[in-house]
């Protein structure tokens, strides 16, 4: 059972069971505790299908909530995505070398001397749990 899995708290258990009632986020405590859940299942390796879609639905939710009660006041960019997703899981370039493999394209993607490649996109998202068209230039 998922609650076992994540060592979750009784509060959060119930938080899991409402929110897969209501299906949405309404309010900053749901929108933190669902950031806190989507980020321990985020962790955990080898996830069930239904994990997957309960992560699935929580960071939809999340992103919803997000973007209406934060708007940006500028677009995010591939490197503002992977900076942000650094920071949220406590990371350094150092880690981030470890993923892509090379710390001159490491230094480059952060110094904003190079894009994000496609290969490397597909690293990050495996990494952090995301599309990898997260990590890329929209047309």
């Amino acid at each position: 059972m998922l609650a076992n899995k994540l060592n979750l708290t009784p509060e959060e258990v119930l938080f899991l069971k409402r929110f897969q009632d209501q299906e949405y986020i309404s309010t900053e405590e749901d929108n933190d505790k669902a950031l806190e859940i989507s980020e321990m299942l985020a962790n955990e390796p080898n996830l069930t299908a239904e994990e997957d879609r309960i992560l699935e639905s929580l960071l939809d939710q999340i992103e919803k909530f997000e973007a209406e009660h934060y708007p940006l006041d500028g677009e995010s960019t591939p490197l503002s995505r992977l900076l942000f997703l650094m920071e949220t899981n406590c990371l350094q370039e150092t880690d981030i070398r470890e993923v892509l493999g090379s710390p001159s394209i490491t230094a480059a993607i952060i110094n904003e001397e190079r894009e994000i490649s496609k290969d490397d996109a597909v690293k990050l998202g495996q990494r952090f749990n995301v599309e990898p068209t997260l990590f890329l230039v929209e047309n």
